[in-house]
């Protein structure tokens, strides 16, 4: 029997990918404030592909 452990893939640069969305989502905060919602969007759009690409390069170097 093959035991499967469940956790964090270790692979994945999480804390990176929590830094690219935090400082998004700063960004995001004050574009918004500004009332530039197609901007704030943009640069949501732009964090999400780079976290993206992020899992994807990790996930594939498991």
């Amino acid at each position: 029997m093959k035991v499967v452990a469940f956790g964090p893939d270790l692979s994945v640069p999480y804390p990176k990918m929590y830094t690219i969305l935090f400082n998004a989502l700063t960004t995001v905060e004050g574009l918004l404030d500004k009332g530039a919602v197609v901007k704030a969007r943009a640069v949501l759009m732009e964090a999400q592909g780079e976290t993206e690409a992020l899992y994807i390069e990790g996930d594939a170097g498991a």
